[in-house]
């Protein structure tokens, strides 16, 4: 063979070679064997470690990277559901570009070989009808947050009834062995600190009084009066990193369950936490406040609260909490009349990989019916630890509670914003529940199932929330939370059933193995309670509150403030709490920081409290 016959011939193999590299290289490839000299393929807007396994050619060790699929090039189904994994696209698919409307989805079924991301350089919305987990979704992780390097990013899975699939939850299912990894960067929060106050920045207070200055200014017979600007101004008492454009929920300081107002910012001064100097929010002109929301410096801690002037409110805390409703991840759902109260929802069930949900927004989420919640740790059994982080969300606008945890043990829920919402907000749902740990958390407004208002009636119900009360304005949300199905019922493992009109901030059917610190709640309807003790009526050992499980928590505008008594048509509690406290004293002690609801009942005795010391930690019934 000549020279040049031989080059002929060896480019021949060569080409030969490419194309049969080009042939396997296809979007259904699966994973095969990993070389450790195989290289990570770089999309910009993707993080790095999205995709941690390399991905090779079809059943050979290569350095040869298959880069990940575009979802907009997957091959749908005449209902445009995707199959992401084995038998279908990928196995490691990214979203390219937001589908939406007529270009949305219908399930999206990720297999246990499959992976789902999202680029973090742009805003993007995906719709879909639903999407079951059994590999991987992701939409930041916890060195590449969406929004930190843009905090106007923001990633939205939106839920839609357009191509509903049979047997598909309206929502995110993560099933055996699938992993969620949501992380937004805005509005995140330490857990497990010392300081009381560090749920900020996704929570804080106001450190001055703010409201319409024409009701409530100078001269009108205020305590604390309202400064000029006051209904566009807020001072807050903690550095916080919100944007422009971002909506915050500022609680309601009177004994209405529905005066939080949902307002947007227009800008923020000096409240970087390098900055010196007092946190400014200024609020758009378009959504100013309209009630009286009182604000003052921090009271003092322990004994040294009894000596606070009134600059210190006396030592009693009774500042309106300021929630951040805004994140970078919105998880949102379209509902509409056909199907009123049919909402997204998060179920986690036994045997998941690893749970993240940080710094995420849900909106509209929940359904009218048994079991389905925004958030729903749901017969998990015990996790391990270090797979579930669940911190700094909010939760605004559901159809059914917020947070539930059900057969579900080991789960910390820190930081959360919940606001306005129908029943009970954060929720143990069977008794059953040991070792979960609620703290940091801010509940605002839970509502009556059974509750309902005319059209008249509703200008005036939540008067203060703009994303609901004008449908001609461009964020609008559609919300109506009246007349929702309650629909809890013993059926065989919900021992203790509430009613329709006993919506309550902290539902704990097992308050002896649970931590519940640090939380505050600001308004029930109806006779709702801000924390309510209801040990279940099952063979799992009950204890009373031991000391420090129960400390630091707030609660004001509910029925009561705090509550073990089984009434007003709640069923099968347990009556444990009828026989007296072995450390009536100490418990009472430690039990809440504030409390200007109608009164706060321990059984027995029967009877409001005024003032409690111990822990030097002031108590006011209102």
């Amino acid at each position: 063979m000549t020279d040049r016959a031989r080059s002929r011939f060896v480019s021949s193999i060569h080409l030969l070679l490419l194309a049969t590299l080009a042939i396997f290289a296809v979007p259904t490839l699966g994973r095969a064997a990993v070389s450790p000299d195989a290289k990570a393929v770089s999309i910009p807007g993707l993080c790095e470690d999205s995709f941690k396994a390399p991905k090779t050619l079809r059943g050979a060790v290569s350095d040869v990277a298959v880069t990940p699929v575009p979802l907009s090039s997957c091959t749908l189904n005449s209902n445009r559901d995707v199959v992401i994994g084995s038998a279908g696209c990928g196995p490691d698919v990214y979203v390219d570009k937001s589908l939406m409307g007529a270009n949305g989805l219908g399930g999206i079924t990720i297999n246990a070989d499959g992976q789902l991301a999202f680029l973090n350089n742009q805003s993007i919305q995906l719709d879909t009808a639903g999407i079951l987990v059994n590999g991987k979704l992701e939409a930041g992780n916890a060195t590449c947050q969406i929004g930190a390097k843009s905090p106007s990013t923001v990633v939205t899975i939106n839920f839609t009834d357009t191509h509903a699939v049979a047997g598909l939850v309206k929502g995110i299912v993560v099933g055996s062995g699938g992993t969620l990894l949501l992380y937004g960067a805005t509005g995140v929060a330490p857990i497990k600190t010392a300081d009381p106050e560090a749920h900020a920045p996704s929570w804080t207070y106001l450190s001055q009084p703010a409201g319409p200055p024409g009701l409530y200014g100078v001269g009108r017979g205020i305590g604390s009066p309202v400064g000029i600007g006051g209904d566009t101004t807020l001072k807050l008492s903690g550095k916080v990193d919100w944007q422009p454009n971002q909506w915050i929920v500022v609680a309601g300081t009177d004994f209405a369950p529905d005066s939080a107002e949902f307002v947007r910012i227009a800008s923020t001064s000096n409240c970087a936490a390098t900055d010196s100097g007092e946190c400014t929010v200024t609020l758009d002109a378009a959504t100013p406040l309209i009630h009286y929301h009182f604000g003052s410096p921090k009271p003092s801690l322990g004994d040294a609260a009894f000596k606070d002037g009134s600059a210190r409110n006396g030592g009693v805390d009774e500042r309106a909490e300021v929630g951040l409703i805004s994140r970078n991840v919105k998880l949102t759902a379209t509902v509409t009349s056909a199907k009123p109260a049919w909402g997204g929802e998060i179920m986690i069930m036994s045997g998941f990989k690893e749970v993240a949900v940080r710094g995420v927004e849900l909106e509209k989420f929940g359904k009218g019916q048994l079991g389905s919640y925004p958030l729903h740790f749901h017969k998990a059994g015990t996790v391990a630890a270090g797979t579930v982080l669940v911190n700094s969300d909010s939760i605004h606008h559901s159809y059914n509670k917020c947070v539930t945890i059900h057969d579900t043990n080991g789960v910390t829920v820190a930081n959360m914003v919940c606001a306005r919402a129908v029943g009970d907000l954060y929720f143990f749902e069977t008794g059953t529940e040991t070792g979960n740990t609620l703290q940091g958390n801010l509940g605002i407004g839970a509502m009556d199932n059974a509750f309902m208002t005319t059209p008249a009636g509703q200008s005036v119900f939540w008067d203060g929330d703009n994303l609901t009360n004008d449908p001609a304005a461009a964020w609008y949300n559609g919300y109506s939370g009246n007349n929702i199905p309650f629909t809890e019922a013993d059926d065989g493992e919900h021992k203790v059933i509430g009613t329709a009109t006993t919506p309550t901030g902290y539902w704990v059917t097992n308050p002896g193995s649970n931590t519940i610190v640090g939380n505050s709640v600001a308004g029930c309807q109806g006779t709702g309670r801000g924390f309510w003790i209801l040990p279940a009526n099952t063979s799992a050992a009950h204890t009373p509150l031991p000391l420090g499980n129960f400390d630091s928590n707030r609660a004001h505008g509910c029925y009561t403030g705090f509550d073990t008594a089984s009434d007003d048509g709640v069923t099968g509690a347990s009556s444990i709490y009828r026989k007296a406290p072995a450390k009536p004293a100490a418990v009472r002690a430690r039990l809440m920081i504030a409390t200007w609801s109608r009164t706060l009942r321990i059984l027995p005795p029967r009877a409001t409290a005024t003032a409690a010391s111990g822990a030097g930690e002031l108590v006011r019934a209102g």
